[in-house]
């Protein structure tokens, strides 16, 4: 299996962070819960510790904005709630520093998450507690210092899985212990991912069901890119290879492109003409086609640009001749075909 630098630094940061829980420090996290009168100043704090604000809730628009005119140490002044968390203990520089590591490599589109989850719940608890309807639009902050980016990560998982860990004013257990279950959330989400993406890597295509797939050779393309394009406008899934570069860009291709025409596809395409025959990719797709004549099954259906002869294909076989005809009456053809 190939190394994962992002997945082994968070298997570290686990080992490191449960190192310490195992040592049972004297560290606490609480969270106050401030109003706008409130003096942070004014808590009596044991040392040493450290105070950082987590998120606020401003208030509403317009009056709202004029609160981004005063801002202190503990964030944006005249706040009508600011939730401040205080780390304190001797072990309190040493977690801020395994923290802020921490929060540096979680992904942004995490932390978006996890700030949106803050903002929807304050938003309803503020929404819960108003009797009368809330004139204007709820303006929240969230702290992107990666100290608060983490203890609200931390506060989010603990409340999700381990809520008996979590009191009203802060954890039950020291922070070290509570990083843990931040740790697992990050590294089942990103296994899990993984896992997806390896699968992926494998056949993309491979658990994917067309409507419709066109077989052809390089010299109608032209045509059968405009058919291709025609079907897609009109809402039917259709496999057309360069619709899928990245996706075919493979070595096992001839594996791929025979599981997508013999057991993939709803209806198969086949534009008959005498290039056919002689294209090598047209060879490996025919296999499966040749499979399908076979059994007489009905979903496939052939266009013909001449009178070329395929091996498998008889004069008695039903077609649709294309001399004369445009890409968009083929089209019509087809949807006519898949909607019988």
């Amino acid at each position: 299996m190939a190394a994962n630098p992002f997945m082994d630094e968070l298997r570290q940061l686990r080992a490191d962070f449960e190192a310490q829980a195992s040592r049972y420090h004297d560290l606490s996290l609480k969270i106050y819960y401030l109003e706008a009168d409130d003096d942070p100043a004014s808590l009596k704090l044991p040392r040493p510790h450290h105070a950082i604000n987590l998120w606020q809730f401003v208030g509403t628009t317009p009056a709202a904005l004029d609160t981004f005119k005063g801002i202190t140490r503990f964030g944006l002044a005249k706040a009508q709630l600011t939730a401040l968390a205080v780390i304190a203990g001797p072990e309190t520089a040493l977690f801020r520093r395994m923290a802020f590591r921490a929060a540096t490599i979680i992904p942004a589109e995490l932390q978006e998450l996890v700030q949106r989850m803050i903002s929807e719940n304050l938003l309803a608890a503020v929404k819960a507690a108003n009797d009368e309807e809330t004139t204007g639009k709820p303006v929240i902050s969230e702290n992107s210092n990666p100290l608060a980016v983490w203890i609200n990560l931390m506060l989010l998982s603990i409340s999700t899985f381990q809520p008996e860990r979590l009191g009203h004013d802060g954890l039950q257990v020291d922070p070290f212990t509570g990083s843990l279950a931040a740790l697992d959330l990050l590294l089942g989400r990103f296994s899990a991912q993984g896992r997806k993406a390896d699968t992926h890597m494998k056949d993309p295509l491979a658990n994917r069901r067309f409507q419709v797939a066109l077989s052809f050779p390089g010299e109608r393309r032209e045509f059968v890119k405009s058919v291709a394009d025609g079907l897609r406008s009109r809402g039917v899934d259709v496999f057309y290879d360069h619709f899928f570069e990245a996706e075919l860009a493979t070595l096992d291709l001839d594996i791929r492109l025979q599981r997508i025409y013999h057991d993939n596809s709803d209806l198969l395409i086949v534009f008959v003409c005498e290039e056919y025959e002689r294209k090598d990719w047209c060879g490996l797709e025919f296999r499966a086609i040749r499979d399908l004549i076979k059994q007489r099954r009905a979903d496939l259906m052939l266009m013909r640009f001449d009178d070329s002869e395929l091996p498998g294909i008889f004069s008695i076989d039903g077609y649709i001749d294309l001399r004369g005809r445009t890409p968009e009456q083929a089209i019509d053809l087809i949807c006519r075909r898949i909607t019988q």
